[in-house]
């Protein structure tokens, strides 16, 4: 069976849950790869480094991010994201996986093209959700 994901990028800094999460990614079996990077701007840079010419499968596919994290936290990823010229962009699904309830926070992503919201911590329910609306 095709794993609906060749590469997926969780961006959080919280090392339990990234745990957590890689844990149910590759238990679910729904991703040839899994990359961790602990901040929006390590995020950028891991796309830009994996983007190479017009080989869209060198990015990833769908991105797992936090909106609370130091250096360059989500919304400020998903700002830069935004206005990155990457042919890829428009092909990797960016789903947010936050312990974050502020309303505010939740409408500022919305702005942005996200694929859905789940809360932390990650677990079977809320991958199969994330994979019923966007594969």
């Amino acid at each position: 069976m095709n794993k609906p994901f060749n590469k997926v990028l969780l961006v959080d800094d919280e090392l339990i849950c990234n745990y957590i999460s890689i844990k149910w990614v590759k238990r679910l079996d729904i991703a040839e790869e899994v990359h961790v990077v602990t901040n929006g701007k390590l995020a950028l840079d891991f796309i830009k480094a994996n983007f190479i010419g017009e080989k869209d499968e060198c990015c990833p596919d769908l991105i797992l991010l936090d909106i609370k994290m130091p250096v360059m936290d989500g919304i400020e990823f998903l700002q830069e994201f935004q206005n990155t010229d990457l042919a890829c962009k428009d092909k990797i699904k960016i789903v947010l996986l936050t312990s974050s309830k502020n309303v505010e926070d939740i409408q500022k992503v919305y702005k942005f093209n996200i694929h859905g919201y789940l809360e932390k911590p990650l677990n079977r329910e809320k991958i199969e959700e994330v994979l019923l609306k966007i594969t």
